[in-house]
């Protein structure tokens, strides 16, 4: 297969998306293992990683990169609510003297729950509201774009947090 930078077709699209599923999921596990202290939270965020990036690319191998595959979107999703809830639970049950609005980690954290959360919806619901209402569906996609755009912000916010 080859790219061009021309039209994208929708089959180059899938494959580029899928390519970038286990990087995220590698580049977020190495950093959330690196972020902890304690071992446990070390273990449990290498386990994590390991279990979820192992069915993510068993899901590739077996599609061969064809197309989208919805339950790696969901699989991502639901890494990254349980990587931020994680998170969110331990500095909520071992606080510390800096605000937690401070630290790098809770912009990240709170970009992902966002996103992922709405990204769930989007994945299980779309068809659905798609024969119920497309108007909603219309409505729904411009907040996926605003939560997009939140996201980005909340990213920029953590990299201001590393002075």
């Amino acid at each position: 297969h080859s790219f061009s930078f021309g039209k994208s077709t929708k089959h180059d699209v899938s494959i580029i998306y899928n390519l970038a599923l286990p990087i995220h999921v590698l580049l977020l596990g190495i950093s959330f293992y690196l972020e902890w202290k304690e071992k446990l939270h070390q273990r449990i965020h290498f386990f994590g990683t390991l279990l979820i990036l192992t069915s993510i690319l068993l899901n590739l191998c077996v599609n061969h990169l064809q197309h989208f595959i919805a339950p790696n979107g969901v699989l991502l999703s639901i890494y990254f609510v349980f990587v931020s809830l994680h998170w969110f639970f331990v500095q909520i049950s071992q606080p510390d003297e800096e605000s937690i609005t401070r630290k790098m980690f809770f912009w990240i954290c709170t970009g992902l729950l966002s996103w992922s959360i709405i990204f769930i919806f989007r994945l299980l619901l779309k068809d659905y509201l798609f024969s119920i209402d497309p108007g909603f569906l219309d409505f729904f996609q411009v907040l996926i774009s605003s939560v997009n755009v939140l996201v980005y912000l909340f990213f920029i916010k953590s990299l201001q947090c590393l002075r």
